[in-house]
């Protein structure tokens, strides 16, 4: 399971010496939208992660804490 952070290092990865604008270019988004998402400004697309191979999945998890009643 990846975090978001995991998903932004393979961005820069994958990007390599390429200018934000042309790997933008490749991974089919505006330079300005991928730079909001290596800034968390914006989360990841499922467009932008389905081109570098990345599904997102949610996962929902409850924790129980006990209530201290007042007598």
């Amino acid at each position: 399971m990846w975090r978001t952070e995991d998903v932004l290092k393979k961005l820069r990865e994958d990007q390599g010496e390429l200018s934000l604008r042309a790997y933008a270019e490749v991974v089919g988004c505006k330079a300005s939208y991928l730079n909001d998402v290596y800034h968390n400004r914006r989360e990841p697309s499922t467009k932008l992660l389905d081109r570098i191979g990345v599904e997102r999945t949610k996962t929902i998890t409850y924790t129980y804490t006990p209530i201290k009643w007042r007598k």
